[in-house]
């Protein structure tokens, strides 16, 4: 106790250093240890024959021995998402409402809890033709607490799990199907997913499936589940039996350099920082067969601290139009699911591959770690650090226009349309029922809306106007050259209405954002977001649902997204009914749809629904 007074009160620094050794030598037989109590989900449980366990191994120690020393950045760790992207299924983890009886699509589920135990009655996932058999599983793991959560069961093969055909949605606590939980058409065939093959790369740490060459039966094994801290920072193990010196620790206290034990991606140069998050948060695949191979054994190979590139590849889109990728359908059809025409990544959870692509990155200092951190946050939802949340994220490199951003944005500086982040990296990455900022930074570009397809910042905020006029301003405020356009209707109706599943999604999301709304007015939006109520995909019908809600007049208003297509449009109807009883939007004209009466050009807007781009989209989150 004394000595903790003195390295409070004195400033000599032999003093405190003095003061700091005693304490740590006190410590010394506590801190830094491994920690006696087995990690959640390790092999005590007497179900790890049936599921992937957690086990140290390798140089692997779990985040528990972390916590004695480093108790501030566990804390932050462990109130985050990371943390929970995969837990073991016990009453504290277990978010879904689980009981009664669930259908989808034609086939009974009976939810039950037994004591701290849930159980599934269904049909036999594993069974095939007409010879479907019920059984009754534990469920055993769950994936995701913050959107939604999705649970695995045994199916009966060493630890392969298999999918439950349900999402729970945690925000609306409600059931969907869990194939309308993602933007992709209704599906005539279910899904079995395999926890597996698919979330251990990314949902786990240092997960290795085990796959036996001869017999293909999965021994899975994980450091730990869920992103936990030798995730981003490596190993452990050599790092916690060094530091259990107390000597050591007082000389790297005192001392200028960095511990060699253990990786600090902060301290890492830009490019293998941003890495460290790529590995999960990339689009990548293996070289070589003989990789992938090794993978289905032991996992990726990949630690932090190392060139990712020395493993993995970053697939990029090509850009030249004739390169082989883009010449094969079946492969340039691929790379439509991830990517806009120029390389953009479309889909949430890659942002390192829009970072790349940034010219903020070819600098060379700029990373993921510029803007988040996962210890100093305001918010455990995007992990933005404390003094990153505004324009000072990119101020501190574009110091020239601080004091004078109206200047720049043509915007009044309070307002959401001279937010640096508003107009260069718009919400134009799908995931989770939602828009999501896109990674590769950027200016609007009407030339880019037209050819690439890819709305652009001005437009999804002013949702009445239209390219030409975005055009117009670009070249007042710019200089970019005026692009033409045949059209004169609002550039975010015709992507509404004739933009394939993508584009529709994105600007339903942006009919309910409030700075949208304010800068658009939102008397004319119902109507739109109306007939988006029977769109083809679930995860469009969502969102607009969810944006319509959010106008005054239809609060509470009852519809399902996954009902049958005639209560779908029975709904539909009852929004275009309620819509056209209000008060007549005012000033308004044909670039909305609109007659001059105010009223809805229904022939129109039909016309542009039977013009719709309806390829296949399937934004693998």
């Amino acid at each position: 106790v004394a000595a903790v007074a003195l390295l409070a009160r004195t400033a000599d620094r032999r003093l405190r250093g003095l003061a700091l050794l005693v304490v740590l030598v006190a410590a010394a037989g506590a801190a830094a240890q491994f920690p006696r109590r087995a990690p959640a989900g390790s092999e005590g449980d007497p179900l790890t024959p049936e599921r992937p366990v957690a086990e140290r191994a390798r140089g692997y120690v779990s985040s528990q021995a972390c916590k004695s020393c480093h108790p501030s950045q566990y804390e932050s760790w462990h109130r985050s998402y990371h943390r929970t992207m995969t837990q073991v299924v016990t009453p504290e983890t277990m978010l879904a409402d689980w009981s009664g009886t669930l259908e989808i699509r034609g086939k009974r589920y009976s939810l039950s809890r037994e004591g701290d135990e849930y159980w599934v009655d269904q049909d036999d996932p594993e069974s095939s033709g007409n010879r479907t058999r019920r059984v009754k599983q534990r469920v055993v793991l769950a994936t995701g607490a913050h959107h939604q959560q999705v649970f695995w069961v045994p199916s009966g093969e060493g630890r392969r799990l298999s999918l439950f055909p349900a999402t729970w949605l945690v925000p609306e606590r409600r059931w969907i199907p869990y194939h309308n939980s993602f933007l992709r058409p209704d599906l005539a065939v279910e899904q079995n997913e395999i926890w597996n093959a698919v979330c251990i790369k990314c949902h786990a740490t240092a997960g290795r499936p085990g796959r036996d060459e001869r017999t293909h039966v999965l021994d899975t094994k994980v450091a730990e589940f869920g992103i936990a801290c030798e995730a981003c920072h490596g190993p452990g193990e050599e790092h916690v039996r060094k530091n259990r010196d107390p000597l050591r620790r007082y000389a790297l206290h005192l001392g200028e350099g960095g511990d060699d034990t253990i990786v600090q991606p902060e301290k890492l140069p830009a490019l293998a920082s941003a890495q460290v998050c790529g590995q999960c948060h990339g689009v990548s695949g293996l070289r070589e067969r003989s990789a992938q191979l090794a993978w289905w054994r032991d996992g990726y190979p990949y630690r932090p601290g190392r060139d990712l590139l020395e493993t993995r590849e970053v697939i990029r889109r090509p850009k030249d139009p004739r390169h082989p990728f883009l010449l094969d359908p079946d492969l340039a059809a691929g790379l439509d699911q991830s990517f806009w025409s120029d390389g953009a990544i479309r889909v949430s959870g890659r942002e390192y591959n829009g970072l790349v692509e940034s010219p903020c990155f070819e600098g060379g200092e700029f990373s993921c770690l510029s803007c988040h951190t996962m210890h100093d946050y305001s918010e455990p939802d995007d992990q933005l650090a404390t003094n990153r949340t505004g324009d000072e994220a990119c101020l501190q490199c574009h110091g020239k226009f601080r004091g004078r951003v109206e200047e720049h944005t043509h915007h009044p500086a309070a307002s959401s349309g001279s937010r640096c982040y508003n107009c260069h990296m718009p919400y134009t990455t799908y995931g989770l029922f939602k828009a999501i900022r896109a990674h590769k930074v950027g200016s609007p570009s009407v030339r880019e809306s037209a050819v690439v397809h890819r709305p652009n910042a001005c437009n999804l905020c002013h949702l009445d106007k239209t390219l030409e006029w975005t055009g117009q301003n670009l070249e007042k405020w710019y200089g970019k050259p005026q692009v033409r356009f045949e059209t004169k209707r609002a550039a975010a109706l015709v992507w509404l209405l004739e933009g394939d599943a993508g584009q529709r999604a994105l600007v339903a999301w942006h009919m309910g954002w409030e700075p949208a709304l304010e800068a658009s007015g939102r008397d004319w939006v119902a109507p739109f977001l109306s007939y988006e109520l029977d769109d083809s995909y679930g995860a469009v019908r969502f969102i607009a649902a969810r944006s319509l809600r959010r106008l005054e007049e239809f609060e509470g208003f009852d519809y399902d997204f996954v009902a049958p297509r005639e209560s779908r449009l029975v709904r539909m109807r009852v929004a275009l009914d309620l819509w056209s009883r209000g008060a007549r939007p005012k000033g308004r004209g044909a670039e909305l749809f609109l007659r001059p009466d105010g009223t809805l050009d229904v022939p129109a807007v039909e016309r542009a629904i039977r013009a719709r781009d309806n390829r296949v989209v399937d934004l693998a989150e």
